[in-house]
């Protein structure tokens, strides 16, 4: 396909077309993204039909490319919905599914109103040409319109009725005697020509802007800008039908003149019942969660706000409460994810049914709610406090779903303004670090937000800021420390160590910034970096050594939720021209028992690529032998707890004992971690254990210091 060749000048996205891109997986949006990326457009992006419906109400859209499978609303319930309003109802939709394409299929889709069918996998080339050509179609209509308005200034009698075909029409002289209608006023006002004809338009359209009854027609605004040679525009007018029901309608009055002088005026009109109801539909979906019915995130926040105002100018406190249902991922593991909404559904019907009728009860997110308290005054602690012990208590009784009795209970975190901080941004953070203190406290009670936690959190905020610098700044280094062959006497194997210098010379080890690390989402990133760093080295040191080591590189569990991860590592060994067995990769024994089937699954592409695999910590108790037998690994590292008790304790040397044995009846290496002492070695050697690791023979240290010959 032949890239756009984009403009000189700058163009104004305001001035782009703009295509909206739905579906619920990410990955969808980046391909679409991709193919479509040369186009002179601006891209946006939903993941929900409820997130369709909200935007379309801020921006119009050129094309928009709906999948049509999704949770919630799904592709053809939007598509349905698009099209009752009138915004959006001749807005292009090009269905995108992954379904099988059958005719039943691709005709639901044009019932509801798509102009397109695309089916997964998409190709790109039929996928550009289809897009490109409504971006055509949308770029002709906009100078349509800009030309028909320009054309409206000038616009008459008989033009001003084609343009009108299909809304309402009324022709209405200067004493307001209807003197012209047309098919669609008949229909709208359930009257017939004859009637309509002759009679006056007060009848049928409320001419009054007050409650003081009707104006005649030569006293009504509509008259009064007509007579000045003006246009009359009125979003929502008043108008009447033949039972006097009176019904909202949008119309313009435009006057009309014979030889510069008025003959009368042109009103078009729509009934915008249907429109109106739809925008209300909307407006309540962008405000509420549409699962529970509670207030939404985002309208949470504009309390929030509101509250904040309030307390400051009456100089008054208020309270949040955080609560977070423990173990609810079990809930939808074992009993699916219907059981687990309706879970939610029925946790918020709790808590409504707990606090007052002034409080406000928000669903932020997946299974966290939060609850705005400004009722309280005096004794604020002891109020807080009461309603937390009565919430634990009605949300930790027996739900019946389906047939399951399922428990649950909430861990709550409680926070004061302007106490627990100075906007909503830092109460709304503090809030959640109570609740976090909760739950580290083993779930199912309540904590405040202290000076403790205060300082935690500003502790927390400023080690984010520093490793954000250090990626910047490139303050991270790798130590690596040797695996010696005991059988061989040689340096087999180094692991690579991350370890940060900041450029304020405070050290950190890393127990305390990696899980930093992978909380702020950028352990990946730097597990990238680590990996060809260790590549880099590993290049290095088969210059100068006859018998590199292979160096080993630590896996963090969110890198190992990535399916091109071993892709990533086998493309950075071919960037620095290395066999697969200059790299091993270690992950840890609980890693592994998070996820099993996955992690199998990425460590047997590891295994395909030739990269050894090493588990790391083992016989800290949470793997299960059943796995053991399936996991394509290559080497086991016995945990440095059971290594630090040799000579000491009997039990730990069975263990020891046992590990080795079943390693090497596995046919698999085994490397006996943190060995300090003479004691320790000797056990090792008595065991056969194939690789020690530990100060005894060498600490970490930097490339240009460690030791890799005897």
């Amino acid at each position: 396909m032949g890239a756009i060749k984009q403009s000189a000048v700058q163009e104004d996205d305001r001035t782009k077309p703009t295509i909206l891109i739905v579906d619920d997986r990410p990955e969808n949006h980046r391909v679409v993204r991709k193919i479509l990326g040369d186009m002179r457009a601006n891209f946006h992006s939903a993941e929900s039909g409820h997130e369709v419906l909200s935007l379309v109400l801020r921006h119009k859209y050129a094309v928009i490319l709906l999948d049509v499978m999704m949770p919630g609303i799904d592709g053809f319930e939007t598509a349905s919905l698009l099209r009752m309003n009138d915004e959006t109802k001749h807005t292009p939709i090009i269905f995108i599914t992954a379904a099988d394409h059958t005719e039943a299929l691709e005709f639901k889709g044009y019932e509801v109103g798509a102009v397109d069918y695309l089916f997964k996998p998409i190709n790109a080339h039929t996928l550009y040409s289809k897009v490109q050509v409504f971006l055509e179609l949308e770029q002709q209509r906009t100078k349509l319109l800009q030309s028909f308005q320009d054309i409206q200034e000038l616009e008459n009698k008989n033009r001003l009725l084609l343009k009108s075909i299909g809304e309402g029409i009324l022709g209405v002289d200067t004493q307001g005697c209807i003197t012209y209608t047309n098919p669609a006023t008949e229909k709208i006002l359930g009257l017939n020509e004859n009637t309509l004809v002759g009679a006056n338009v007060a009848e049928f359209i409320c001419l009054s802007t007050s409650n003081a009854g009707n104006a005649s027609w030569e006293n009504c605004r509509i008259f009064e800008h007509c007579a000045k040679g003006y246009t009359y525009r009125d979003s929502y007018g008043l108008f009447k039908d033949n039972d006097k029901r009176m019904f909202p309608a949008e119309f313009i009055a435009t006057p009309i003149y014979e030889n510069n002088t008025l003959f009368g005026v042109v009103i078009a009109f729509q009934d915008i019942s249907q429109k109106r109801s739809i925008e209300e539909q909307l407006n309540r979906l962008s405000q509420f969660d549409t699962l529970t019915g509670l207030v939404n995130r985002s309208t949470f926040e504009k309390h929030l706000q509101q509250a904040i105002k309030r307390s400051l100018r009456h100089n008054r406190e208020f309270s949040l409460l955080h609560l977070d249902l423990d173990h609810f991922k079990q809930v939808n593991d074992q009993f699916g994810h219907e059981v687990g909404d309706i879970l939610l559904q029925e946790v918020g019907h709790r808590i409504v049914k707990t606090v007052s009728d002034g409080d406000i009860v928000a669903r932020i997110g997946g299974d966290e709610f939060v609850i705005l308290l400004e009722n309280f005054i005096e004794q604020h602690v002891r109020n807080e406090a009461a309603l937390a012990e009565h919430l634990l208590s009605h949300l930790s009784g027996a739900y019946l779903i389906r047939g399951h009795e399922i428990f649950i209970g909430p861990s709550i975190g409680i926070a004061r303004f302007p106490g627990a901080g100075e906007d909503s941004v830092s109460v709304l953070r503090a809030v959640e670090l109570a609740m976090y203190r909760a739950k580290k406290q083993g779930g199912q009670n309540f904590q405040f937000f202290t000076e403790e936690l205060h300082l935690q959190a500003l502790a927390s905020l400023e080690l984010e800021q520093k490793l954000r610098v250090a990626i910047e700044q490139e303050e991270f280094a790798l130590f690596y420390q040797p695996q010696w062959d005991i059988n061989n006497n040689r340096v087999n194997k180094v692991e690579a160590l991350l370890r940060w210098f900041p450029a304020d010379g405070s050290s950190l080890g890393p127990g305390v910034f990696i899980p930093k690390l992978e909380e702020m989402g950028l352990i990946n990133k730097v597990g990238e970096w680590v990996v060809e760093q260790a590549c880099r080295q590993a290049k290095k040191w088969r210059a100068e050594y006859a018998n590199p080591p292979c160096i080993a590189v630590n896996l963090s569990m969110e890198q190992l939720r990535r399916e091109e991860l071993p892709e990533m590592v086998f493309y950075l060994l071919q960037k620095y021209q290395l066999p697969a067995d200059a790299i091993e990769v270690e992950v840890t024994e609980g890693m592994m028992m998070q996820n099993p089937q996955q992690a199998i699954e990425i460590l047997n592409a590891f295994q395909r690529l030739g990269i050894a695999v090493a588990i790391d910590d083992f016989g800290t108790g949470y793997s299960s032998f059943s796995y053991l037998v399936h996991l394509p690994i290559n080497t086991l590292k016995i945990d440095r707890e059971f290594i630090r008790k040799l000579g000491e304790d009997e039990k730990c040397e069975m263990v020891v004992r046992a590990i080795i044995s079943l390693a090497h009846n596995m046919h698999l290496k085994v490397v006996a971690e943190g060995v300090e002492t003479e004691q320790q070695l000797t056990f090792l050697l008595e065991q056969k254990c194939d690789y020690i690791q530990g100060y005894y023979f060498a600490k970490p240290a930097s490339a240009a210091q460690v030791r890799l010959e005897p």
